[in-house]
């Protein structure tokens, strides 16, 4: 999935995006592209945490997601 893909999916800036894969929370692969299942988990996040409050995203993120292991 590219960046605007996700951007898209995510109902968030391509800006977010590259946040969340400096912070490790997506990785691109060889290609460029991102995991869709990892955009679509993240994409669910923000979800609950729209209806619930934006404060407490980045805890939910790091409980949730973590980082990706690129080993």
């Amino acid at each position: 999935m590219t960046k605007e893909a996700a951007a898209e999916r995510l109902n968030a800036s391509e800006a977010f995006v590259q946040r969340m894969i400096e912070k490790g929370r997506l990785a691109p692969d060889e290609a460029g592209l991102l995991d869709p299942q990892r955009v679509d988990d993240l994409a669910q996040l923000l979800e609950r945490l729209r209806e619930n409050g934006v404060g407490t995203v980045i805890g939910l993120i790091d409980e949730e997601l973590g980082p990706v292991d690129n080993a």
